[in-house]
């Protein structure tokens, strides 16, 4: 029989709520040594799975009643570790089933710039090259928000002239092109 993640993280947290009395919802917190009941190949993929459950907002609120900063950092490492620009980018590219193809099509730049960046060999592209994998990619304005704040970018800011122009397009699922196009109509800089 297969193993089926999704089934074994029903059971374990049936197991750990039952055994230990712990409330484990999608928002609360779950403090690592909830995770050790689990053993084996189990563990290692319950610890991911709570650990990621932990909101920014629930690490911000950690973070303002510590007293000391190492001990919220040795009990919160894993869930504020950093995700790669590359990471994150393959784990949409995998989630939505997009091509390559597709996404350098969309993006109007050359095939090995944008190989570059999903690969992680340029780690730190401009944010509007960024952008421009985005609108190939076809994320929604929550996503690309997501995908910026993630990956150390500035979110996009509506009271930015340029931002407002990419929000604009973004939302409106338009092209490369047609934001260039609204961003030099509008006297901004053009996204590559």
């Amino acid at each position: 029989v297969p193993f089926k993640p999704e089934e074994f993280l029903d059971r374990a947290l049936f197991q750990i709520r039952k055994s230990k009395d712990i409330f484990v919802s999608e928002y609360a917190p779950v403090n690592i040594y909830t995770v050790d009941i689990v053993e084996g190949v189990g563990q290692r993929i319950l610890r991911g799975f709570l650990l990621q459950r932990k909101s920014t907002d629930n690490l911000l609120e950690e973070l303002k009643n510590y007293a000391d900063f190492s001990e919220f950092y040795e009990e919160n490492r894993e869930s504020i570790a950093a995700v790669s620009l590359s990471e994150q980018l393959q784990m949409l590219i995998d989630e939505k089933h997009l091509s390559r193809a597709e996404i350098i099509a969309g993006s109007e730049m050359s095939e090995v710039y944008v190989y570059q960046i999903i690969s992680g060999i340029k780690a730190n592209p401009k944010r509007g090259k960024l952008i421009c994998i985005v609108v190939g990619m076809k994320l929604s304005l929550s996503e690309t928000q997501e995908l910026l704040k993630k990956t150390g970018y500035a979110p996009l800011y509506a009271k930015n002239p340029f931002d407002a122009v990419i929000i604009y397009g973004i939302s409106k699922q338009m092209s490369v092109v047609e934001i260039n196009n609204l961003l030099f109509e509008y006297g901004q800089e053009t996204l590559g």
